[in-house]
């Protein structure tokens, strides 16, 4: 066991689980003078895009700032589901009945697909589909959950209501109000999910490079010019997928991408987890906190993660603030040890729903908003059939607006206001629950 005081490690417990794949460097001399395309961003979605070009035929270079999964696709809970966080009825209000049908569709579809590429491609990432359990925070939120089943009939009939009284069988927790189960979903191990795509672009003929950071991108008639420390990379079409690690020269991307932090933790071993979490799904709260957790694949640690700050807080803090919550839900655990304690960015949109387009010729996929397992390579796959076919029919998240505000231009300086406003929110919730859980005694 480790000493009560030792400073967890700052890296995803996803990267113990594997050994480390290093990358080359791009130099000048290691591609062809020119190619059909280069991807920007060596993630989930710039390598399934990678994939899919290289087994076209296609001429591919896929470059990252980093190791490629520096980023958030190594550093997520490794919950995969379907979509997006954006409720049937929000869509519809955005846009429209039937675009709202489309994206309950497609986010089903981006679970059918990687999947499927999981199997096909022989990824071995501890997948199971375990379903989902979202858990009702308050007795309204329960009362929301019963109206979206309803809404949901015939679009999506995966699904099941767990009222108050059985919830026992899905958690053991004080504070919930029952919930809804998502059967299609479930969980694995993001990293090795990773570099299963990274050997499958490799093997299929793309090149991948790291340390690779794209400073400038110009168009000199039909062919780009990618400009980078090394050298310059010439090609066709250009693919950017760079989500929450979006550099800030990329103007129009940047201004619609908000950096989000995410963190997460990670306990030791302990056998309470399978009593804890009977029901062995991945879990998802209703309150603002968005707190979900999860059993370690092999079912001995606890994974959490939650909103500490929408900025960067010190990472003691940020473990402070999960151990918290880790203790709220589960005070069995309050002497079990955090042995891992990490962060990550996710990219997140205005209206929290992914995007696809072309904007001055260069493809994009990006701004899953904290649900991009099975979305981003799915849209990694479908942004590469677009440019290979220049049909923006490929999926529905070509046809939904893509913008900014005004008052954005990259930076982030307005969220230190909204840790004070969700502060706030907490603490309404909190009271709401508290009045609730009176109300379940009655």
């Amino acid at each position: 066991m480790l000493d009560k005081l030792q400073i967890p490690k700052d890296t995803p417990y996803w990267w113990d689980t594997v050994e480390d794949k290093y990358y080359p460097k791009f130099s000048p001399s290691t591609s062809k003078s020119i190619v059909d395309f280069v991807v920007i961003g060596a993630g989930f979605t710039g390598l399934s895009a990678a994939y899919t070009l290289a087994k076209a035929g296609k001429s591919v270079v896929c470059v990252d700032q980093n190791q490629p999964g520096f980023g958030a696709s190594t550093r997520n809970g490794g919950m995969i589901g379907s979509g997006h966080k954006v409720s049937y009825e929000t869509a519809t209000r955005l846009y429209g009945a039937e675009a709202a049908q489309q994206l309950v569709s497609e986010g089903l579809s981006s679970v059918e697909y990687t999947v499927d590429l999981i199997k096909h491609l022989k990824i071995d990432c501890d997948y199971q589909q375990t379903g989902r359990f979202r858990m009702a925070w308050s007795i309204a939120d329960y009362h929301a959950m019963q109206k979206e089943v309803k809404q949901l009939k015939g679009l999506n009939d995966h699904l099941t209501l767990v009222d108050p009284q059985n919830q026992h069988a899905e958690i053991v927790s004080p504070h919930y109000f029952g919930g809804l189960i998502y059967h299609q979903h479930g969980g694995l191990n993001p990293r090795k999910l990773h570099d299963g795509l990274a050997d499958a672009a490799t093997e299929a003929g793309a090149l991948v490079f790291a340390d690779t950071p794209v400073i400038e991108i110009k168009k000199n008639g039909l062919v780009f010019s990618i400009r980078t420390p090394a050298g310059a990379l010439r090609c066709n079409k250009v693919i950017m997928a760079t989500n929450g690690y979006t550099r800030q020269s990329f103007a129009f991307w940047a201004r619609r991408i908000l950096p989000i932090p995410s963190f997460i933790i990670a306990t030791e071993p302990t056998e309470q987890v399978a009593s804890l979490l009977p029901g062995k799904r991945m879990m998802v709260e209703t309150r603002s906190r968005h707190c979900y957790y999860r059993a370690s694949p092999d079912g001995k640690r606890l994974i959490l993660g939650a909103r500490a700050a929408f900025t960067n807080i010190p990472q003691a803090k940020a473990t402070a603030t999960l151990r918290n919550l880790l203790n709220g839900i589960f005070p069995s655990l309050a002497n079990i040890n955090i042995t891992h304690s990490w962060r990550g960015y996710t990219g997140f949109t205005f209206d929290h729903i992914p995007h696809v387009g072309c904007h001055e010729d260069i493809y994009y996929a990006m701004g899953y908003s904290g649900s991009g397992v099975a979305m981003a390579p799915y849209l990694g796959n479908r942004v590469a059939t677009y440019a290979l076919s220049e049909d923006q029919e490929t999926t529905v998240y070509t046809k939904t607006r893509f913008y900014t505000r005004p008052y954005y231009r990259g930076r982030t300086w307005f969220l230190p206001a909204l840790n004070v406003y969700y502060a706030c929110k907490d603490v309404i919730e909190n009271h709401r629950q508290k009045k609730d859980k009176i109300k379940r005694k009655i």
